[in-house]
């Protein structure tokens, strides 16, 4: 992976700096993009995270996360992962802004979230392209699932207050 300029933030997400990826420390604060895949039907596409990575491996989360780079607004951070992590080519205005926040991840660091919502036609979890450096898998869960999984495994999401504080789940 190439080296990447993110931008730090406030927490109000103000922009405060610039720093490479790499360097971010445990007290920073930068930008993601969380987008999550819902069907007409209500439910949510999550993604497993790739077993390999260094920040929350095997965890699940919403359909897709990105870091926003410092020449990316968040949005087109979200088009751009939602085509990389699961091969869905949406247009900016498909995207419904839900909101912000500002929490702290249990592993490393801060973010400064910014949600969105893709509602889509249910189609088989198999049927995405996913991008295996990324995700080890999507898989639907309905709501009553969510609660469950994160009830039996906490650990499997980490950030689900987050998620409720948002909306997306109740």
């Amino acid at each position: 992976m190439s080296r990447e300029r993110v931008c730090t933030v406030n927490d109000k997400g103000e922009i405060t700096g610039e720093k490479w990826r790499d360097e971010l420390l445990d007290t920073d604060i930068w930008r993601i993009a969380m987008i999550w895949v819902k069907d007409t039907e209500g439910n949510h596409l999550l993604e497993q995270r790739a077993l390999t990575k260094e920040i929350h491996p095997g965890t699940w989360t919403p359909a897709c996360v990105g870091t926003v780079t410092a020449t990316d607004t968040p949005l087109e951070t979200a088009v751009r992962e939602l085509e990389e992590e699961i091969g869905l080519d949406v247009k900016p205005e498909d995207l419904k802004v839900v909101g912000s926040i500002c929490y702290k991840d249990p592993q490393h660091g801060s973010r400064y979230a910014f949600a969105y919502l893709l509602t889509i036609a249910h189609q088989p979890a198999e049927s995405f392209s996913i991008q295996k450096e990324e995700l080890e898998q999507v898989k639907w869960y309905t709501d009553t699932e969510i609660s469950q999984l994160h009830s039996e495994h906490p650990e499997l999401i980490p950030i689900y207050e987050q998620y409720q504080k948002l909306g997306f789940i109740s």
